[in-house]
């Protein structure tokens, strides 16, 4: 945990003006939320950085609200405190370099947190032509009927996969120009604007490969699970997919 200090330098001419309220109001404003966010009263500490930097606009008191955030749970309003810290001309070298690791764990959990859904990490049991002899009209018949409709469906899966992964190169591609803005831009507004995108294009990008993955590689098994399904009472696939923090796969076991 580190909560950033406020301290306001009177120097030049602002030395005239030690006697301003606005800047003794910081500093109590200031430490009144430290002291709610050391007994775990975020939300109260969050209320009081806000009114210091609507006073006197500290970079550190950037980083004690995004910090404040990301307690409660908000990692949306975490991410972009942590941003505008960041881009701030007064931000503290040491802690900008600690509030950058802080915005890629929070990238990190908000990628986990939309994508695994997509997948639940479970058998699929093969259903239809291949689960008894009462249900399918007993025979050969009822099953070349159902394998016709199964490869139709693995076809189209596998399809819509691919289409999935085209569009998620294309997001990638605006995150990479977004990406080459930010790092030829001297304008920090212009900056904290172009990182914003390129991190939520990202973001698309990885989902939309996650998802066009798992549909082609279930597309697949259907097609396959449909050619393997005449081989009696033992045969056919298993298909497992797996989603990781970084990664999305698939195991797939064939009974002949």
């Amino acid at each position: 945990m580190l909560i950033c200090a406020v301290t306001l330098a009177l120097g030049g001419p602002l030395a005239a003006q030690e006697e301003d309220p606005d800047v003794a109001r910081v500093e109590a404003l200031s430490q009144e939320g430290a002291e709610a966010f050391q007994a775990g009263r975020y939300r109260d500490a969050i209320v009081r950085f806000k009114e210091a930097y609507a006073l006197v606009p500290v970079a550190n008191l950037l980083y004690n609200i995004a910090l404040s955030y990301e307690r409660i749970g908000d990692g949306d309003a975490a991410i972009t405190y942590y941003e505008k810290f960041i881009v701030a001309d007064d931000a503290d070298p040491e802690v900008r370099g600690v509030a950058l690791g802080r915005l890629k764990d929070l990238g990190r959990a908000r990628r986990a947190e939309v994508v695994e859904p997509i997948g639940p990490d479970k058998p699929v049991e093969p259903t239809g032509p291949n689960n008894g002899g009462a249900e399918t009209g007993g025979g050969n018949g009822q099953n070349s009927d159902s394998s016709g409709t199964w490869t139709t469906v693995g076809i189209i899966t596998a399809g819509v996969g691919v289409a999935l992964v085209g569009t998620g190169v294309v997001f990638g591609q605006v995150s990479s120009s977004e990406q080459d803005n930010f790092d030829g831009s001297l304008d920090a507004n212009e900056k904290a604007l172009s990182r914003s995108a390129a991190e939520k294009n990202a973001l698309t990008a990885d989902i939309l490969f996650g998802a066009g993955g798992l549909a082609i590689v279930g597309g697949i098994t259907m097609i396959i699970l449909d050619a393997t399904s005449g081989g009696g009472d033992d045969s056919g696939a298993r298909f497992t997919p797996h989603v990781g923090e970084d990664n999305i796969g698939a195991t797939m076991t064939l009974n002949f």
